[in-house]
């Protein structure tokens, strides 16, 4: 072997080397920061953000993620919850392999897009696909506008304010319904679980709901927070 066809070898290797190490470092930088973001939020009590005109504080073991967080206060976040209680979920608590009885969901302010299920139907023209499926006080159209997705419609109009679609059988192992409820005027909330729970269908929403009420802050959680600073404060 000629000493150029060492050095050659030599320069790839080392090249290699420093690529790997390149990669390594880049790794642990990310790592860095990740864990500082979730150590960071952890530390809080609650997070707070706001959607439209309302506030909501959410205590840290319900997050997944945060977007534009500065101190305890965040632009919007991702949550998790374990059904059926909506308690905060861990990896442990799942009831099967992969993310079993997990609940994510998002609260978001409404847009033009987001309508009650009637008003859902009409304007995905699914009344004129014929008669639908029905299945646990649901209309299930089978397919959607896709081969893999069913849109899936309560029946009941005091449910009016969801709608949802699931995938096909054995088409998407996780989240396999996806779903969107009317929490008010301006906000709504998305929502993804697995179609094994999909006959319950009711309490997750009636859940998750009253969820979001619990992490809504109202007007008199805002007075009683005023006065309590008032007396500490020492203004009469």
């Amino acid at each position: 072997m000629s000493v150029n066809t060492v050095k050659k070898w030599a320069l790839i290797i080392a090249g290699f080397i420093g690529v790997l190490l390149l990669l390594g470092f880049l790794l642990l930088v990310v790592l860095f920061y990740l864990n500082r973001s979730a150590q960071h939020y952890s530390a809080c009590g609650v997070i707070e953000f706001q959607v439209a005109d309302d506030i909501f504080r959410i205590p840290p073991s319900y997050i997944w993620s945060v977007d534009g967080l500065k101190g305890c206060k965040a632009a919007g976040v991702n949550l998790s919850a374990a059904y059926p209680d909506m308690s905060p979920i861990i990896k442990e608590s799942s009831e099967q392999t992969g993310w079993g009885n997990k609940v994510n969901f998002g609260i978001s302010k409404r847009g033009k897009q987001s309508v009650g299920s009637r008003a859902f139907a009409t304007r995905e023209e699914l009344w004129q696909r014929g008669q639908p499926d029905v299945f646990q006080d649901l209309w299930i159209w089978t397919p959607g506008l896709s081969a893999n997705r069913q849109y899936v419609m309560p029946m009941d109009e005091a449910y009016d304010r969801v709608n949802f679609s699931c995938s096909t059988d054995g088409s998407v192992p996780y989240p396999s319904c996806r779903g969107f409820y009317n929490y008010s005027d301006d906000i709504y909330f998305s929502f993804s679980f697995s179609k094994d729970y999909l006959t319950d269908w009711q309490l997750i929403t009636d859940r998750l709901a009253a969820l979001v009420d619990k992490f809504k802050v109202t007007d008199d959680l805002i007075k009683e927070e005023k006065e309590e600073n008032n007396l500490i404060n020492g203004v009469v």
